[in-house]
């Protein structure tokens, strides 16, 4: 019969992986001012590891809403990058492909990443796309797009409604037909509207 030897040693990613998840853990208790994120007991298994995040968002279009992320550490890690899936959400994000689940970071793509980048920048740039959703590295989905687009004029519309008003341009009906007209241009899909003013009623902006 074999018997398992307890003195093996520890895998050199399990090793760099425990450096890494102590930071986390330290940085947990660090206050932000646009993310409120909390760690789960990690998953082990034989030849990766699962870290469950949950980040509630302080700031941007998406304030108030909270997301469940699960990522996954395999044993070529640090030299291939993790994969981070989302298991839970209270709204549709752009970066978050929605069949798969699967979070797209540009952080994460084999062109960008590189050994030295650990857990804890991993998970700051993961919040930071929270707030503000990047156009660049979008999934290959129209309905992600058109949300990234929608949220994208609805800023720009902002900004020209307080120039509008700044500046006694237009009245209010004026000011509400110019901005229907912009949306209609700008719309990049047949996607229905209806949906889209679902999508957004959900993230409340």
């Amino acid at each position: 019969m074999c018997i398992r030897d307890r003195t093996a040693p520890v895998a050199a990613w399990r090793l760099r992986l425990q450096s890494d998840y102590r930071e986390l853990v330290q940085d947990e208790n660090t206050s932000s001012a646009f993310c409120v994120t909390r760690l789960e007991n990690p998953v082990h298994l034989r030849d990766s590891e699962r870290i469950f995040v949950n980040v509630e968002v302080c700031e941007g279009d998406f304030r108030g809403q909270c997301f469940s992320f699960m990522i996954t550490v395999g044993e070529r890690y640090p030299y291939e990058p993790v994969s981070i899936h989302c298991t839970d959400f209270t709204a549709f994000h752009p970066n978050i492909e929605r069949s798969t689940r699967a979070v797209y970071l540009n952080l994460l793509s084999r062109r960008e990443w590189t050994p030295t980048t650990g857990l804890l920048f991993i998970l700051y740039n993961l919040e930071l796309t929270l707030i503000e959703p990047d156009g660049n590295y979008l999934p290959d989905c129209e309905e992600n797009r058109m949300m990234f687009y929608q949220l994208r004029d609805r800023h720009t519309l902002q900004l020209e409604r307080l120039t509008i008003r700044r500046d006694g341009m237009m009245d209010e009906e004026e000011e509400g037909r110019h901005i229907r007209d912009r949306l209609k241009r700008n719309r990049p899909s047949d996607l229905a509207a209806e949906e889209m003013t679902e999508i957004l009623k959900r993230i409340k902006i």
